[in-house]
């Protein structure tokens, strides 16, 4: 038995499956979420979502702080931004990052440069998240 869990952020659709469960960090506690679950609505503190998806497989994504709505067979997740843990590569953003700080010497256009500081904003948080995981490894 399954529930649909939707992860969204401003701008896209980050997450939509079948979900056999899903542990989520609420503001008062953990809580997790199983099919046929009763309506809730709360918010939800910054962090891992580990999910449980159909075929008995963990997947992990972290969200910013956000809303969590429960109803029927479907949970929605609205959040600033998310990323999957699979995709952290410590190397690869710090690589991404030397990139941006290359390019951004150049930038003379003022809407350019907000665009690439937000990707550079977005990559440092990635670097600092995956330092955090890796002192608990």
């Amino acid at each position: 038995m399954c529930f649909r869990l939707n992860i969204v952020s401003f701008k896209r659709s980050i997450f939509s499956k079948n979900v056999k469960s899903a542990k989520i960090k609420g503001i008062k506690g953990n809580f997790s979420i199983y099919p046929n679950h009763s309506p809730l609505l709360t918010f939800i503190r910054s962090g891992l979502i580990s999910i449980l998806n159909n075929k008995g497989n963990k997947e992990y994504i972290y969200v910013s702080k956000g809303i969590f709505e429960m109803k029927s067979k479907i949970s929605n997740i609205l959040v600033k931004y998310a990323f999957f843990l699979k995709d952290l590569n410590k190397n690869k953003l710090i690589n991404k990052k030397n990139k941006i700080e290359e390019n951004y010497k150049n930038i003379k256009d003022i809407k350019l440069d907000i665009k690439i500081n937000k990707k550079y904003q977005n990559i440092l948080k990635k670097i600092e998240f995956v330092k955090k995981i890796n002192k608990f490894k």
